[in-house]
Order: structure tokens, then sequence, then C-alpha cells
């Protein structure tokens, strides 16, 4: 990449990443988009500028995006401390009729980025906890305990749930 052959510092990363995705314009994938902004908020790209330029296409194609990618897209909103209502909703919306199509990764993702973002549709949290219930037996223990942490993080009071998931770990 051009990046690459300039020999920049990390900190003129930083500053190159939101030019080279805002030039873009929306010329992506849904794969694509959900991988820009995940790799942006990993690498701690602070550009609330593009964070919201990505939800905006994302908001038009998100019933094109898979389960995953909306996954994906979910944690790296978390990590990127961006929220936008609308995307969150019809996200979870989506999410509702096909979780169980979500691999235990991707399910303890939807968990942290809802976590770090605060949001606590009742309805959709109670629905991921009984995937995480129904599918904890292939769950490893550090899978079970993020589990756990964020639903208390959250402050979801769900005294069975959180019996059975102490019971498992």
């Amino acid at each position: 990449s051009s990046f690459a052959r300039s020999k920049a510092d990390f900190h003129a990363l930083l500053q190159w990443a939101p030019r080279q995705v805002l030039g873009l314009e929306g010329r992506f994938t849904t794969q694509d988009l959900a991988t820009l902004f995940n790799a942006c908020s990993r690498l701690g790209v602070v550009n609330f500028r593009m964070y919201q330029e990505l939800l905006g296409y994302a908001e038009a194609r998100l019933p094109q995006m898979s389960p995953k990618t909306l996954a994906v897209l979910v944690r790296s909103m978390g990590k990127a401390k961006v929220f936008k209502r609308p995307v969150m909703r019809q996200a979870t919306k989506i999410l509702s009729a096909r979780l169980q199509d979500l691999d235990i990764v991707d399910i303890g993702s939807l968990l942290v980025g809802c976590a770090e973002i605060g949001y606590r549709d009742e309805r959709f949290l109670r629905l991921l906890a009984a995937v995480v219930r129904a599918r904890s037996d292939e769950m490893s223990g550090s899978q079970l305990a993020t589990a756990f942490s964020t639903y208390s993080q959250m402050r979801i009071q769900h005294p069975k749930w959180f019996d059975f998931i102490l019971f498992e770990l």
C-alpha cells in the first residue's frame, strides 16, 4: 500500500486512514464496511465524522448484512464509542430473527458491543441470553465469563440466568 511505502509512523497512519476511508465514498461491500469500521476502531482512530459517515452507509444497507457482519459492526461501534440509535434498532431487529445463525464468537462480540455502548434493549438482550444459555456447552469458560460480566456491566437483572452461568463456569 502507499502508506507502507511511505515509512510513516503510527500517528501518521491514524491521520491517513480516515482520509482514505472517506475517499471511498461508500464504494465497498457490507463486509468491507464492517471490516473498515472494525479496523479503524481497533487502531484507535478518533474521527467522529468518519464513523458517522460509515454508519450512514451502514444504515442504508443493514438488511443486506449477514448476522456475522452485523455482529462485527455492533462490536466496532462499541470499540469506537459511537452510537446511532436507528442503526442499533434496525440491527437488533434483524439479528433477533437470526441469532441462531451466529457462532459463539459473534455472540460474544454482540454482548461486548452492546455493553460498551450501553445498549440495553431488554427484549434483544433476553433473546441473546437465551441463546447463550442454550449454547453454553459450546462456550469456553472465558466466553461464559465474558457473557456474565457484560450482563453485569449493563446491570441486567436475571437471577436464574446468572445462577445457570455461574454453575456452568
